[in-house]
C-alpha cells in the first residue's frame, strides 16, 4: 500500500495535481504513524513527511487562502521539530530548514496582527 500511496503522490505532483499531491502525503503520514521503530517510537520518514506537507502548504500553488496556509505550515512544522531531533539528530540540515520555516510562519503572523 505504501508504495502505491508514494506511486500516486509522485504521479500527482508531476501532472501538477497539488491538492491530491498533499492527499498522498497525508494518507502516508498515516501509515508512517502506525509503523514506529521500536528504538525511536517514530517511523524514520515520519519528521520528514510532517515536513515536507508544511513546505508544500507554503509553497505549492494550491486554494488555500495564504493565512490558512501558514496556519497548516506551521501546525506540521511543530509536528516535525519534535520528531526529527529524535529519529535524525538536532544537527540534521533538515532541523535547520524547520526552524527557518518555522520562523517564516511566526513573521507572517506577526505582521497580520500589526
Amino acid at each position: 500500500m505504501k508504495d502505491f500511496l508514494e506511486d500516486a503522490r509522485r504521479a500527482s505532483f508531476y501532472l501538477g495535481l497539488y491538492e491530491e499531491y498533499m492527499k498522498y502525503t497525508l494518507k502516508l503520514i498515516k501509515i508512517y504513524k502506525e509503523v514506529a521503530d521500536d528504538l525511536t517510537g517514530y517511523h524514520r520518514s515520519l519528521g520528514v513527511q510532517y515536513h515536507q506537507l508544511a513546505v508544500n502548504y507554503l509553497m505549492l500553488p494550491i486554494g488555500l487562502p495564504l493565512a490558512v496556509r501558514f496556519t497548516e505550515a506551521q501546525k506540521y512544522l511543530e509536528k516535525a521539530v519534535k520528531i526529527l531531533p529524535i529519529t535524525h539528530g538536532d544537527d540534521h540540515p533538515l532541523m535547520k530548514d524547520v526552524r527557518t520555516h518555522l520562523d517564516h510562519c511566526a513573521l507572517y503572523k506577526k505582521q497580520q496582527n500589526t
